[in-house]
């Protein structure tokens, strides 16, 4: 999980990371042969590849076109990016992170022009991050509603392609049965959460709450604990379950699709 790309580290946003961060860790993940997935491969987690990740980008800042994008496509990488459909920036005006204004420095947002651009290259998914970036532990099931509904809405009326996959602002999911029920009732198929650490068990695979490792100027390769962090590999760990763990893990996947 990456957010915003700069030129050079900013203090008061540890996970704002560098662009010669992102392209070393980029470079590593090829060299260790791991496949660049899309989301929707999780759905259908027993074919996955040997080594998958998954590249994602929270929040829609104008700096993942301008600076990602290029090594994107120069090492030929799918990437995912959730955004704040409320945010977009257009040709007239340019919208800014007015959302995180007591927290980060200002910073623009992608234009509809810039995201038509990543989309025609066919490396990009895009889903929805929202509809303001209010955090879900803060809103009423009305408001969470609105927040799926809405953002959905627009993205899919601006880009003219379906919209189901979803980013919690701020990794909070609310109420889980409220919150779960209300992305199946508008048709999201997976949302995506955060947490600090490396992905560590085949849990991260609930659908509607899947894990992210959240990447910072500190994810750096100056150790190996660091390094470890991208060794995010999930059939090796299925391989060494038994048959009774692997049925468990199975049904822990697919409850939430029928509940």
């Amino acid at each position: 999980m990456y957010h915003n790309i700069v030129e050079q580290e900013i203090p008061n946003a540890p996970d704002w990371i560098t662009i010669a961060l992102l392209e070393q860790q980029l470079a590593y993940l090829q060299k260790k042969k791991y496949t660049f997935i899309t989301p929707h491969l999780l759905l259908t987690p027993h074919l996955l590849p040997k080594k998958p990740i998954l590249i994602t980008f929270d929040d829609g800042y104008e700096n993942v076109y301008k600076l990602a994008f290029p090594i994107l496509k120069e090492y030929n990488i799918n990437f995912s990016l959730f955004l704040i459909a409320n945010f977009l920036s257009d040709e007239t005006i340019t919208k800014f992170n007015t959302w995180d204004a007591e927290k980060r420095p200002k910073a623009a947002h992608l234009s509809k022009k810039m995201i038509i651009e990543m989309l025609n290259s066919k490396l990009l998914t895009i889903g929805s991050h929202s509809f303001s970036h209010q955090t879900f532990h803060q809103l009423t099931e009305k408001e969470i509603n609105d927040e799926l509904m809405l953002s959905k809405k627009q993205l899919e009326s601006f880009f003219l392609i379906p919209i189901t996959y979803f980013s919690y602002p701020g990794g909070y999911v609310g109420n889980k049965k409220n919150t779960f029920n209300l992305l199946k009732k508008h048709q999201y198929t997976l949302a995506f959460g955060g947490q600090k650490d490396v992905v560590e068990n085949s849990k991260w695979l609930i659908k509607f709450n899947i894990k992210r490792i959240n990447i910072t100027n500190e994810s750096n390769f100056t150790n190996q604990k660091a390094k470890l962090r991208f060794e995010v590999i999930i059939h090796p760990l299925l391989n060494k379950l038994s048959t009774f763990n692997k049925l468990n893990f199975l049904i822990h996947f697919l409850l939430p699709f029928y509940k």
